[in-house]
């Protein structure tokens, strides 16, 4: 019986040895695979509760990779009218501006009525100077009467142009190589000569297009009208009664001498017919009877 208990007390002690290296056994897989998961993930978490984060967002696009955006191409146009005082000052001051800002005068007209005194002037100045100009103007002006401002925006016709552009130079480009390395016949040269005429023709229209939108870009236009008041006198309450009278007698007086003058220089301007007409009475006798003779011997 003695026998019998410890042979039991053995295989008890022997049983929970397996268990405690079975046991042991298994921690290192556990282990092992939470490092697995720690390195798929990128974080440590437990097993049991595993967050489930999103991926990480693309990193962005680096600058080197990027196309360089196309600046605003923008057509800008004003009108304006204004009242000024001291208007050949102004202008002088004016064309100062334009020489300090890089600008010229494209066109300038001159008029003067008696009581009014105007200036058209065709402006041609840089776009970065548009608004400094505008600015000026306002601050000369005793009176803005009007004033229109226009903004065209040119960029998607550029870019669409540029693109273009592009296209038909890579066909130029393709014909070329096949005239230059797989046209044999001659009708096989003139048609590839052909095309390449009619592309390079609509490549320079479009360079040209492409070279007028940039110039006006950068060249803004200002059609300016100023002008001057001149104050007139009036006239007072207290001019004497025969005043009008009196002017209505200077100027028959001076409506007669014109007459006389306007007469004599007529009569002046056709003397030879005078001195003809006089020869002709002084001689008419003398003309009548060699007439008289001249038909008497015609009628014998």
């Amino acid at each position: 019986m003695k026998h019998l208990l410890v042979s039991l007390l053995f295989l008890a002690l022997f049983g929970c040895s397996q268990m405690d290296k079975s046991h042991a056994s298994y921690t290192p897989e556990r282990s092992e695979y939470v490092a697995t998961g720690t390195l798929e993930i990128g974080e440590s978490f437990d097993l049991e509760e595993a967050p489930r984060t999103p991926p990480p967002p693309p990193p962005p696009p680096s600058a080197s990779n990027t196309m360089p955006e196309q600046p605003r191409l923008l057509l800008q146009r004003a009108e304006m009218r204004i009242e000024v005082k001291a208007l050949n000052d102004k202008v002088r001051r004016l064309e100062s501006l334009l020489q300090f800002r890089d600008g010229y005068l494209a066109d300038l007209t001159w008029e003067n009525n008696g009581y009014r005194q105007n200036a058209d002037l065709d402006i041609r100045i840089p776009a970065r100077h548009f608004q400094t100009v505008l600015d000026t103007l306002r601050q000369m002006a005793v009176q803005i009467d009007q004033q229109r401002i226009h903004t065209q925006d040119a960029t998607e016709e550029y870019v669409d142009i540029q693109s273009r552009l592009a296209t038909k130079k890579q066909v130029r480009d393709r014909y070329q190589d096949i005239l230059r390395l797989k046209a044999k016949t001659v009708e096989e040269v003139l048609l590839a000569e052909e095309k390449i005429r009619v592309l390079q023709e609509e490549i320079e229209s479009r360079e040209g297009r492409q070279r007028y939108l940039s110039e006006r870009a950068a060249i803004s236009t200002i059609n300016l009208s100023i002008y001057e008041t001149k104050a007139t006198a009036a006239a007072t309450d207290d001019t004497p009664w025969y005043a009008d009278s009196w002017r209505s007698v200077q100027d028959s007086f001076l409506f007669g001498w014109h007459l006389v003058e306007g007469v004599g220089l007529f009569l002046l301007g056709i003397w030879p017919v005078l001195l003809l007409g006089a020869w002709l009475t002084w001689r008419r006798h003398k003309i009548g009877a060699w007439w008289r003779r001249k038909f008497s011997r015609a009628n014998a």
